[in-house]
């Protein structure tokens, strides 16, 4: 660390360093290293969204360093590619504040620990394996104990669905209001199903067609190209040609997030519904 000394008073001083931090995060060793207190001030604003991804472009914190800056992070995503995963149980229980978290990576098993973990955890979105967690809770014997995630609100499940498994979720996420089923193709069975199980509970229920859009934005597909639904809530939806970015952006709540783009698409036809039954 420098013997820098501040020309500006300290709360200036820190709004400055981290709207520089912001602007360019290429620049972040050599932010930390202007001084001490601006380390200090940095560390959370660096921490604060971590995608662990051993080929992604992006400044990547390695996966040790979770057990050190853990506490500061909110918003994670662990990212498939690995050649020698991280322990997803380690990674979860060094960060007991996450809001958000994404598990992208296939062949990570949801064991005891990575189970006990994530009910720890307060979380408000959350994407994973659905099919793999019960397998988790079958082979760890809990698959009858009473267990729920009372905070989760946004539900993102990836991998194969079975009809059963809808009844599990809705038991599982009692406050749910947002779900996207990836499960591809044509299966609007799953759908169907969905909103008779969930009936008013669910607010937006996005439909993955299993594809990118063209563009950075999630791009919504007119529901007529898989079925004839007249329900605005369900949204047909490709995510943006960079799926980290969808999901970063949807952290902060920008124009790329998927779930953004599906709640303005399900306000704007309830607005038309409207206009038409006036």
């Amino acid at each position: 660390m420098s013997n820098f000394q501040p020309r500006l008073p300290p709360e200036l001083e820190e709004i400055v360093f981290t709207i520089a931090l912001h602007a360019n995060p290429g620049n972040i060793k050599s932010l930390i290293l202007v001084a001490k207190r601006v380390n200090q001030w940095l560390i959370p604003h660096i921490y604060r969204t971590v995608i662990i991804h051993d080929t992604t472009r992006k400044p990547n914190p390695p996966a040790q360093n979770l057990m050190y800056f853990g506490t500061h992070i909110r918003h994670l995503m662990i990212w498939r590619g690995f050649r020698k995963p991280p322990s997803l149980g380690l990674c979860l229980s060094s960060c007991p504040n996450l809001e958000s978290l994404a598990v992208w990576t296939p062949g990570l098993p949801y064991d005891l620990e990575v189970i006990d973990n994530l009910l720890k955890l307060r979380l408000t979105y959350l994407s994973f394996n659905f099919g793999e967690f019960l397998k988790g809770l079958s082979k760890e014997g809990r698959a009858t104990i009473p267990i729920t995630f009372p905070s989760i609100t946004h539900l993102e499940i990836i991998g194969t669905l079975l009809p059963a498994d809808l009844h599990r979720i809705k038991e599982l996420f009692p406050v749910l209001t947002h779900l996207a089923l990836f499960v591809g193709g044509n299966d609007t069975t799953s759908v169907q199903r969905t909103l008779e199980i969930f009936q008013d509970q669910i607010m937006v229920l996005i439909y993955d067609l299993g594809a990118t859009a063209m563009g950075p934005s999630p791009e919504v597909v007119p529901t007529s190209v898989f079925f004839e639904l007249v329900d605005p809530r369900v949204v047909l939806l490709k995510y943006g040609h960079d799926v980290i970015d969808s999901w970063v952006d949807g952290t902060q709540g920008g124009s790329l997030s998927v779930w953004r783009v599906a709640e303005e698409t399900v306000k704007s036809r309830r607005l038309a519904l409207l206009k038409y039954e006036s």
